[in-house]
């Protein structure tokens, strides 16, 4: 009883796990794709202002 009681709960607690990664790695992603927009943005505003120069 007690096994399976530690086998259930070390299952639960890696599936916790493993959602937790799933999120983390979405949110880096996430944070990715923000970095790589605001990067382009502010070289469209330098070519903006070499433009205007």
């Amino acid at each position: 009883l007690t096994g399976l009681l530690i086998n259930r709960i070390s299952f639960s607690v890696q599936g916790a796990l493993e959602h937790e990664e799933t999120k983390t790695l979405r949110i880096q992603l996430e944070l990715s794709q923000i970095k790589a927009e605001i990067e382009r943005k502010l070289a469209e505003k330098d070519e903006e202002i070499d433009t205007l120069r």
